[in-house]
Formats: structure tokens, sequence, C-alpha cells
């Protein structure tokens, strides 16, 4: 009978045991558990430091280009206002650029002459350009490929539409 109520002891101490180490592998479980809970919350802590360092990175760069736009700002200052007067001025006395481009198609169309023209290799035509506006017309000669361009700088300080006219002319021949 003592042998078994010390079985019993025995076996009720054995118990408790396994329970302490239950509870204990329980504990141990739940500490791992917050430790891995800890481990995330600082890599969380850490990306987003990096994130405010690119942040401050980005902002310092930033700064940088802002204070270098108005140190160009403060430097061309001068040449700003004189852009802006130049386009006020412009508005106001408006000078344009005229070009014209002649290119004369003579071949095949039944013109006297034409081996004398064909025999010629610049100057085949004269040209005569002429406004309501100008005194004297412009005149120009014809190159190898039987074109000119005329550009003249006019003012157009009404809004009148200007009327050219151009007029063709043979050349002369030289030997005559």
């Amino acid at each position: 009978m003592i042998l078994y109520s010390g079985n019993q002891r025995l076996y009720s101490g054995n118990q408790r045991l396994y329970s302490g180490n239950q509870r204990l592998y329980s504990g141990n479980q739940r500490l791992y558990s917050g430790n891995q809970r800890l481990y995330s919350g600082n890599q969380r802590l850490y990306s987003g430091n990096q994130r405010l360092y690119s942040g401050n990175q980005r902002l310092y760069l930033g700064n940088q280009r802002l204070y270098s736009l108005s140190k160009f700002i403060a430097l061309n200052m001068p040449l700003m206002f004189l852009c802006s007067i130049f386009i006020f001025l412009n508005i106001i006395y408006n000078v344009t650029t005229l070009s014209i481009f002649v290119k004369i198609s003579w071949r095949g169309n039944q013109i006297e002459d034409e081996k004398v023209l064909a025999s010629k290799n610049t100057h085949r035509f004269n040209l005569e350009l002429n406004s309501d506006k100008w005194d004297l017309p412009t005149d120009g000669e014809t190159d190898k490929y039987d074109t000119f361009h005329f550009e003249e700088v006019e003012e157009n300080n009404d809004e009148n539409l200007e009327k050219y006219s151009l007029k063709v002319y043979k050349a002369l021949d030289e030997d005559v």
C-alpha cells in the first residue's frame, strides 16, 4: 500500500511536471511570437527611416534646384527685361520679312526660241517684283535651276493688304 501511494504521488508529480513543461513550452512559443513581431516592427521602422531619408534627400535636391533657379533668374533679369521690351515694341511696330520663291517651268510650253533657252545654263529669265508700297521694283535673275528667291524687309504698320506683281522676261542674249 505504501508502494501504491508512493507511485500515485510519483505519478501525480510527473503529471504536474508535464503540465509545467507544457506551460513553459507555451510561454516559449509566446515569447518567440513576440520576438517575431518585434523583429517585424523593427523592419518596418527601418523601412520608414529609409523612406524618410530618401524624402529628405529629394527635398535637399529640390531646394538646390530652386536656389539655382533663383540664382539664374537674378543673373538673367536684365536679359529678360530686354526681351519683354522687345516683345512689347514688336507688338507696337511690326516688321515682317517678305519671302517669295519663284520657280519657272518652261520646257514643253511651246516657247519661241526654246533651243536658245536650252543652250544657256544660267540667267534664262529676268524677274521684276513690284508692290504698291514700293517706289522701285526689285529685280532678279534666275539661277541654273530657273529659280529665284525674293527677300525683303517690310514695315507693316497698317492692316491693309499689299498687292504684288511679278513680271517674267526672257533674258536677252549677250551676243545681240
